[in-house]
């Protein structure tokens, strides 16, 4: 069986991107801001902090390597197709330390 998949972004070209290039498809569900029940054993696509990675089944990273002047802009498409780095995809794990 498949893993749930999410998209964690607030960038709606990086969401257009994604579903343009069938990396996910129409209906996958799209947040802004992610908490543990939202991404708690799903594919999570996005950025996401590694406290909150660690709840993900697998998380692929979606990092947008923008120039100074393109930061807090929003990106057409094609912008994200230029700035977006390989998408990789990483099981994170928290591990707890022996005293």
């Amino acid at each position: 069986m498949e893993m749930e998949k999410i998209v964690v972004t607030r960038h709606q070209a990086l969401l257009k991107y994604l579903i343009d290039n069938n990396i996910i498809d129409k209906d996958t569900i799209h947040i802004s801001h992610a908490n543990i029940e939202d991404v708690e054993n799903k594919h999570v696509y996005g950025i996401l902090p590694n406290w909150l990675a660690c709840h993900a089944g697998k998380l692929t990273e979606l990092q947008l390597r923008l120039p100074i002047e393109k930061r807090g802009h929003e990106l057409t498409v094609k912008e994200v197709g230029f700035y977006l780095v390989s998408p990789r995809t990483y099981i994170i794990m928290e591990v707890q330390e022996d005293d």
